[in-house]
């Protein structure tokens, strides 16, 4: 069991709170509303979770989650910029931010399956089964949040 270094610690506690702002986002807005307070905390939490991984992680497939959150937050936080119709925009914006969530929970789920109980983690391995069924659990939850989130948006322009 390795310990945590001072930048780990800070990077998981920025990185944790960004799960129950972009959770209460999602309750009160269905979806991750940048323009409103909770929005932005979550925004913040997560560019300055990711932006601290680089000193922590060192495998290459958790770069790549690194790279990838930065990469949807960028498209959601520019998605109101693009010369396109409000509703396409407001696809990009809820996909993107949406997708950036997951990728918060993916590496945490991990983190804490693998690390905990300390001595004795609930997945020993990255290949433990019931890692591979929370991490699969993860992908379904993201899959039918945007088919939520995209049928709501589908029903805005009959709506008006």
């Amino acid at each position: 069991m390795s310990t945590l270094s001072t930048l780990g610690i800070v990077h998981t506690a920025i990185s944790l709170a960004a799960i129950p702002t972009g959770i209460a986002s999602f309750v009160r807005h269905g979806r991750i509303a940048p323009e409103t307070h909770v929005g932005k905390v979550y925004l913040g939490a997560t560019l300055l979770g990711a932006l601290t991984a680089f000193g922590v992680i060192k495998t290459p497939v958790g770069l790549g989650i690194v790279l990838m959150t930065l990469l949807a937050l960028a498209a959601g936080v520019t998605a109101s910029r693009l010369p396109w119709s409000d509703l396409a925009r407001r696809y990009v914006e809820t996909i993107a931010l949406s997708v950036s969530f997951f990728f918060v929970l993916l590496p945490g789920i991990t983190e804490t399956l693998t690390r905990l109980p300390v001595g004795a983690p609930i997945a020993p391995s990255l290949n433990a089964p019931i890692l591979l069924a929370a991490q699969s659990s993860l992908v379904l939850a993201l899959a039918a949040g945007l088919a939520t989130q995209i049928s709501r948006l589908r029903a805005v322009p009959r709506l008006a």
